[in-house]
């Protein structure tokens, strides 16, 4: 028993050496694999700005107002009386790949002679008296049918905001599409059983734009303005890496004295949540640093009211800070307050107001859109919209309370985006110094706004 025993642990000395050699190679050759892919990284894109090759005049198009600006450029490819020798060709090949997605390419025509009669609009304002359906990015009006459609780039949806475009549809007395278009055709969180089309950048546009440019081979001039529009997509929206890039990433990895990196990829690729969340809880705890050493009054909340530690900011949705900074506090009246917060909820990092109460509790109100005079309220969001005079992405009074919430991004992506990981571990110094800045431009506008003007957001 004993000799067995003592053979047992031999051999278990001899695989914990075993694995911890494998482990020390490992690491050598992630060091290696790391410093030779930047090398060969950086080289290629010196080479493509030494050639030229990474020249595209639209490559400005993201980097604000990502929204508006993509569909004034897809509006602008729709639009029938577009200055580019197209006709209707586009449009055409727009609303077939609508309807396929529909199952509905036999029971409409989508010719070009029938289409010939179309009309497209962009942002249509659709209010009425009795309720604020808000603007459609994109409308598109056939004879016989409608096309709504929701262009959502990185900004949050807005409460029941396809359910309003249905109403204003329905009300038209005709059959109607509503299209819900994001980078890679996420769900709508809004729709609340409402049928509509989820459609993506990422599969449907450059499908289309794949087939416009196929369409026409003679104008060279628009080929090439599709093509430019086609890598700010790929590179701008949906963020896709060289292909020569991934090649010869791959062959490294492929390479035998590499292999040892496939052998504990699972593990590798396990340790990037950890990674992601430890950066993110150090952008917190430096923020707070930040707000200590400016002597700014504020305290880390759960999201309601209640305190928090600063280290547990990253650990559950909907947490952040409450400034409770007299410079930075908008009393409208002895009993509510608009306090500005900070907010992460595991996908993007926002700040905006939220009315609370001037008590000591300092609780939060979930303000509702509905309980609201109506022209009150757009004269609010006016007002508030000026007075910030910064961009808010259609979410000057947003659902769930918040009031000109305003996103944080870094190079047009959200806080969780993994990408931004390296930029994190390298370069957070620079990050808090770019949040600051949004920040601060945010505080020292709150001061600007008339007060005696607030009195509508009272309950």
């Amino acid at each position: 028993m004993h000799t067995t025993l003592s053979v047992i642990a031999k051999n278990l000395t001899a695989e914990e050496e075993k694995h911890l050699q494998e482990l020390d190679f490992l690491f050598m050759r992630l060091r290696l694999f790391s410093r030779n892919t930047e090398t060969f990284i950086r080289d290629f894109w010196r080479s493509q700005n030494a050639n030229g090759d990474n020249f595209n005049i639209l490559n400005c198009l993201t980097r604000h107002h990502l929204e508006e600006l993509h569909s004034r450029v897809l509006f602008y490819l729709l639009d029938p009386n577009g200055n580019y020798n197209c006709s209707i060709l586009f449009l055409s090949l727009f609303i077939k790949m609508i309807l396929k997605e529909a199952g509905e390419t036999q029971r409409f025509p989508s010719d070009e002679k029938f289409l010939s009669r179309s009309r497209i609009f962009r942002e249509l304002s659709i209010d009425n008296q009795d309720d604020i359906y808000g603007r459609i990015d994109l409308f598109i009006e056939t004879p016989e049918y409608f096309i709504a459609i929701e262009n959502k780039i990185g900004a949050r949806e807005q409460d029941r905001q396809l359910e309003r475009y249905s109403r204003y549809c329905s009300a038209k007395k005709k059959c109607f599409f509503i299209v819900y278009l994001t980078p890679f055709g996420t769900e709508s969180k809004q729709s609340r059983g409402l049928h509509y089309l989820k459609i993506s950048y990422e599969h449907h546009i450059l499908e289309w734009l794949n087939t416009c440019i196929a369409s026409v081979p003679d104008e060279l001039r628009v080929a090439t303005g599709l093509t430019s529009y086609k890598e700010v997509v790929e590179n701008r929206i949906l963020k896709t890496p060289s292909k020569t890039i991934v090649v010869d990433i791959k062959k490294l990895l492929l390479s035998k004295e590499n292999h040892i990196i496939l052998k504990y990829w699972k593990e590798i690729n396990a340790a990037i949540i950890p990674v992601r969340n430890d950066l993110r809880s150090c952008f917190f705890a430096e923020l707070a640093r930040y707000f200590t050493s400016e002597k700014i009054k504020c305290f880390p909340a759960d999201g309601r009211t209640t305190p928090t530690r600063t280290s547990e900011i990253w650990l559950k949705k909907s947490r952040g800070f409450t400034i409770t900074d007299d410079r930075y506090v908008i009393r409208i009246d002895e009993t509510y307050v608009l306090n500005v917060c900070i907010e992460q909820d595991w996908d993007d990092l926002y700040f905006g107001l939220f009315l609370h109460t001037a008590d000591t509790t300092g609780e939060r109100l979930d303000t509702n859109l509905d309980a609201y005079n109506q022209e009150a309220v757009k004269k609010y969001l006016a007002l508030i919209s000026s007075s910030l005079n910064i961009s808010l992405s259609g979410e000057v009074l947003d659902f769930g309370g918040w009031i000109a919430r305003k996103p944080f991004r870094i190079d047009d992506m959200k806080f969780v985006d993994d990408v931004l990981n390296y930029r994190f571990a390298t370069e957070m110094k620079a990050i808090i110094e770019l949040f600051i800045k949004e920040l601060q431009r945010y505080l020292n506008a709150v001061n600007e706004i008339n007060i005696s003007q607030l009195a509508i957001l009272k309950p």
